[in-house]
């Protein structure tokens, strides 16, 4: 299966996220995974199979998987839903 990915950047600052990186099959133009980082520096990774959405992480500001230094921008470090 080829992919590609497809990266956009919110420069003037117009949206909630910093930056959303699409991975997609080139042959079915079906999304697989989708990246969005937030501006408060939390980050949403969904999977899909299918084009439909299999899995979502959350995570608040880790830092190579430990939790930020500053206590991160929300109450929860890890929202998992599958």
């Amino acid at each position: 299966m080829p992919v590609a990915e497809r990266t956009i950047f919110d420069e003037n600052d117009l949206f909630s996220w910093t930056s959303i990186q699409t991975t997609y099959d080139t042959d079915t133009n079906l999304t697989i995974a989708k990246d969005t980082l937030f501006d408060d520096g939390t980050e949403k990774f969904e999977s899909f199979e299918n084009g439909i959405r299999t899995a979502t992480y959350q995570e608040d500001n880790l830092v190579f998987g430990q939790p930020a230094p500053d206590g991160g921008a929300q109450a929860w470090e890890t929202i998992e839903t599958l």
